[in-house]
């Protein structure tokens, strides 16, 4: 009852904060904006859209190959559809991160922990990602323009960054004690931090996931630089990547489904201090959605030939 609860607020928090943008930006003029948009532009961009998908199905792939699971790209990519599906349809217990590695349990009923810390990693690397490309475009707008303001953020995100990396090298999760009332999940926990470490000490696999997760964001980056283009705005390419950067890691924050109106109220928000006309900021942002609910729906198309939702919560509730 409390998820069902916790999952009702998440869900009505993203739909008051994406009222809330749109109120803000005015409808008539987002509509009248809408209405000039370079139709080319806005295919390119959901054609860029595309070229994501098959790389964060390879970043998986390797991490599994890491385990000594060998799955091909194809199912993978099948598999992260579902759990895009299950993001932004089925928040809680069916979230992404937690689907995805029960469509490969039944095939490495021995690999159950390796699974999940893989995509545990994945999550990992990407935010890792996201620093980087933050603290470049941030470095860069510091030197260039020479305001405080972006001088804070490129410290405020490489501090980020170097504690990801104590993270990876100097935590041993293994030797922390857990609560009392939390000694039930004491051997998991040090069995998960064991498969986890496994993937974070590996230095090439380390840099290839960052890598694969890098190629991701820069062409989803590339996909609002093209929108805002169609829109007619003409943006500094590294102001839109500290923009959809820093919006992403606002999306974090786990108090909307799946980081929706977070994200976008962001984005905007940053745009517009980057000069970016407010309608035109949020044309191209609302238009950025549309893929993600493209494959979302493809996802619950596949979801329907899988496995069946009784046995997903009964797997989760048992790990």
């Amino acid at each position: 009852m409390k998820q069902k609860l916790f999952n009702l607020s998440k869900l009505l928090i993203s739909g008051a904060l994406i009222y809330f943008l749109l109120k803000v930006l005015d409808v008539k003029r987002i509509w009248l904006t809408l209405q000039n948009v370079n139709i080319g532009y806005t295919a390119l961009a959901f054609l860029c859209s595309g070229f994501v998908l098959p790389i964060l199905a390879f970043r998986w792939k390797r991490v599994l190959k890491a385990s000594e699971i060998h799955v091909p790209v194809t199912r993978v990519l099948r598999i992260n559809l579902i759990g895009i599906c299950s993001s932004n349809f089925f928040p809680g217990l069916f979230g992404g991160d937690l689907i995805r590695p029960l469509y490969l349990i039944q095939d490495y009923q021995n690999k159950k922990i390796p699974l999940y810390a893989s995509v545990f990693f994945e999550r990992i690397c990407g935010f890792m990602g996201i620093l980087l490309l933050g603290l470049i475009s941030g470095s860069w707008l510091a030197f260039m323009i020479k305001e405080r303001y972006y001088i804070l953020i490129t410290g405020v995100i490489c501090a980020g960054l170097i504690l990801t990396f104590f993270f990876f090298n100097w935590i041993d999760i293994s030797k922390i004690s857990l609560p009392r009332f939390l000694k039930r999940f004491q051997s998991f926990v040090h069995r998960f931090y064991s498969s986890f470490i496994l993937y974070a000490k590996d230095g090439r696999l380390l840099a290839e996931t960052v890598g694969w997760s890098l190629l991701s964001q820069i062409i989803s980056i590339l996909m609002y630089w093209i929108l805002l283009a169609g829109t007619g705005s003409v943006v500094n390419p590294m102001m839109v990547i500290i923009a959809v950067s820093l919006a992403w890691l606002v999306a974090l924050i786990p108090v909307s489904l799946n980081g929706l109106g977070l994200r976008e109220g962001s984005m905007v928000y940053l745009l517009t201090r980057f000069g970016v006309a407010p309608d035109r900021a949020g044309i191209a942002v609302l238009l950025g959605l549309l893929p993600t609910v493209f494959f979302s729906i493809i996802g619950a198309a596949m979801l329907t030939s899988g496995i069946n939702l009784k046995k997903i919560m009964k797997e989760v509730k048992y790990q």
